[in-house]
């Protein structure tokens, strides 16, 4: 049988909400010096029965349990603050007579608690607990909430939610970085390209004085084009003149041609 086998047992025998069981627990909270280290502690939680807390001390093996006699000092301050302490063990590794006397005595044995020796309260029942305890306690309290199956997987959605979110982000950082690299080498493109037919390079301080300076060719350009336009007008309007100028030549000159042969057929006459 193992520790955490008799730690399974305890917390069969006492099961919330009448009791809170807490496995390894500490003392108090911190890395203080004096720092020790409890198997298992359980507190009543309804007044009618006694808020008493239980320590309990875990052996599985005798030359264990027997390391413990020799270090009495040690149990002082690992029980600090509990009302009874009960030694848990499987049997015959706890022999007759060895039990501390104020302490109790549980065989385990298999899935089953015995109690063989009631233990002594070490402490008033109208102590208060330290706020090392006290604290210790609530540390636990959190632990084990935060332990549980409906917590777990609370926490792991959310740190699931976190990693999306943190994923989606970068994801669209990254869209966006590239889609405006390539708007950038694009734009540089052009004016690389306007740069070589222009034979003219664009540059931080001539940006403005360029930039009007192609405004103004522009709409110099555009007045060129309606003047052109006038000019091809005017041209039509001067052809159509000519050719009646050239008419009006050709008809007076029939006419003379007319006037003359006239004459010379009067004289002939």
């Amino acid at each position: 049988m193992t520790e955490n086998d008799v730690l399974s047992v305890l917390e069969v025998r006492y099961p919330a909400p009448a009791w809170a069981f807490f496995p390894f627990f500490r003392n108090q909270t911190g890395y203080q010096y004096r720092l020790r280290t409890a198997d298992a502690i359980a507190m009543s939680l309804y007044p009618s029965r006694g808020l008493d807390v239980y320590g309990f001390e875990i052996k599985v093996a005798r030359g264990d349990w027997l390391r413990e006699l020799r270090s009495p000092e040690k149990a002082e301050g690992t029980f600090k603050g509990v009302d009874f302490v009960i030694v848990v063990a499987p049997p015959d590794v706890v022999q007759k007579g060895e039990v501390p006397a104020k302490w109790g005595h549980a065989v385990v044995n298999g899935s089953k608690l015995r109690h063989v020796k009631a233990g002594e309260r070490l402490i008033p029942e109208s102590a208060d607990f330290s706020r090392a305890f006290v604290a210790s306690i609530m540390r636990r309290s959190h632990e084990a909430q935060m332990a549980a199956p409906g917590t777990r997987a609370l926490k792991e959605k959310f740190e699931s939610g976190v990693t999306s979110g943190k994923n989606k982000t970068e994801e669209a950082v990254k869209a966006a970085t590239e889609r405006l690299l390539f708007e950038v080498r694009t734009l540089q493109n052009q004016i690389n390209d306007f740069e070589k037919a222009s034979g003219i390079r664009i540059n931080y301080w001539q940006a403005g004085d360029l930039g009007n300076s192609v405004r103004m060719l522009m709409q110099a350009d555009s007045n060129f084009i309606a003047m052109t336009r006038d000019i091809d007008r005017m041209a039509e309007y001067v052809n159509d003149a000519k050719l009646k100028v050239d008419s009006l030549i050709n008809l007076y000159k029939d006419i003379d041609k007319a006037t003359q042969e006239k004459k010379k057929a009067a004289q002939v006459q």
